[in-house]
């Protein structure tokens, strides 16, 4: 019995470890980005290439480590923690595959993805020496980041199929761009007491309260824009219809005392829910 129990903790402890980096190695926020990318393909009606949705997962990891990691850590340094080093080696082999895949996109695509990219490395890296990067400009990261994940939902595929930007196409960017503001919103609220008051995040500029009521502003504005576009779609609706549920869920949730997982793997994961609903709908109705 007594061995019994000592495995049992050991596989637990092993579970806890491999779920740990799953979530801090940029994994899931990857996960959560194809998922994003997948709505999109679904409300624009452009068919879905999994090399595609391969390298926007390998881009992902990579771009989320890099900012994450590239000025905290010390990429260069010898005396890394352990766990910093994993994500270290997985980034490196990632973004060897994420080469390898650029070679089967076509050049328009790769296009769209660098000029992504280049956003993204200056969310990082100053500048010019004696500027700061995005990131440590006060009040735009949030910004920034549903910038780039909006973006990279929609502009990839659309490069990727040689698909004409339309009114469309020009709404889903706006939705996304308020989706990810109002999932961001949660860790902004679990940050609020750790964070600092420079960096001018939305609970801090107008309260807790106040941020909670912007999220709920920015579901109902997602819900509006559907109505602007050519054609009604009703899996697009219940689609949102469930995420602004959820959504509005987490941000009554957020305020109080979160679980330690709460933000960075359930809010994180409503993009995979939206996406799972999405090829739900697909298989029964067509």
């Amino acid at each position: 019995m007594a061995y019994k129990q000592f495995a049992y903790f050991c596989f637990m402890k092993l579970v806890q470890r491999v779920f740990n980096f799953y979530i801090t190695s940029s994994l899931h926020v990857a996960m959560a980005i194809v998922a994003m990318t997948l709505v999109a393909c679904q409300s624009l009606g452009i068919a879905i290439d999994y090399i595609l949705l391969l390298y926007i997962f390998l881009a992902g990891v990579s771009g989320y480590n890099f900012t994450k990691y590239a000025e905290e850590a010390k990429w260069y340094h010898k005396s890394l923690p352990k766990e910093v080093r994993l994500i270290q080696i997985l980034s490196f082999l990632v973004f060897i595959a994420l080469v390898y895949i650029a070679f089967l996109l076509p050049m328009r695509t790769l296009y769209a993805s660098g000029a992504l990219a280049v956003i993204t490395f200056f969310y990082a890296v100053p500048l010019l020496p004696a500027k700061s990067s995005l990131r440590r400009i006060k009040g735009i990261k949030i910004y920034v980041i549903a910038f780039v994940w909006a973006l990279t939902a929609v502009l990839l595929p659309m490069a990727h199929a040689a698909t004409i930007v339309n009114l469309d196409a020009v709404l889903l960017v706006v939705q996304l761009f308020f989706w990810v503001i109002a999932l961001t919103i949660p860790f902004e609220l679990r940050d609020l007491r750790s964070d600092s008051p420079l960096l001018y995040t939305i609970p801090q500029l107008i309260g807790i309260k106040k941020a909670v009521q912007v999220g709920i502003f920015l579901y109902l504005l997602i819900w509006i824009f559907e109505a602007f576009k050519q054609e009604l779609n009703y899996a697009m609706l219940v689609c949102w219809l469930v995420i602004s549920v959820l959504g509005v869920w987490a941000l009554f949730k957020a305020r109080k005392d979160q679980s330690l997982y709460f933000a960075s793997f359930w809010v994180e994961g409503i993009p995979i829910l939206g996406a799972t609903i999405l090829y739900c709908w697909e298989q029964l109705f067509g």
